[in-house]
């Protein structure tokens, strides 16, 4: 084999290494979000009104945290809790709540399916993990159409 053709071989072996190298490494992107760890125990979310509008105060023992919009969950799966002026919305149908309400050790959400989602999906928000936490999935019943 002439040198031309040795070379040539050689590039695209190390073209094809490179490219599958390059695949074999490759990392998930890092997702953006704010994760924070609260510990066993009982969390309180108080519903205020603040200079920024309506917001969420959650509180377990020494931690406090305040946001619009805040997921809870266990690590992977989470459902969203969001201060509007009408009340504090909720995973399950569209319930809305005034004041606030706790989220016991061990608890149970019942999430419509839809509400239920992935850990750090949405970028640029706080999600909250909570020990202990589980979810139960329940969709509204549709009415049946009479004529």
């Amino acid at each position: 084999m002439s040198n031309l053709r040795c070379l040539l071989v050689l590039l695209i072996a190390t073209l094809m290494f490179c490219t599958t190298a390059e695949f074999a490494f490759a990392q998930k992107p890092n997702r953006n979000f704010v994760e924070i760890e609260f510990p066993i125990g009982d969390i309180e979310v108080i519903f205020v009104e603040s200079s920024r509008g309506m917001i969420l105060v959650a509180t377990s023992g020494t931690i406090r945290m305040s946001a619009r919009r805040i997921y809870f969950g266990d690590g992977e799966k989470a459902v969203k809790y969001e201060a509007s002026n009408s009340g504090i919305e909720t995973p399950s149908s569209n319930k809305k709540i005034g004041g606030g309400f706790n989220i016991d050790d061990g608890i149970t959400i019942i999430a419509e399916s839809r509400k239920l989602e992935e850990w750090g999906a949405k970028p640029n928000e706080i999600y909250v993990r909570v020990p202990n936490i589980k979810f139960k999935t329940k969709d509204p019943k549709r009415k049946a159409k009479t004529k």
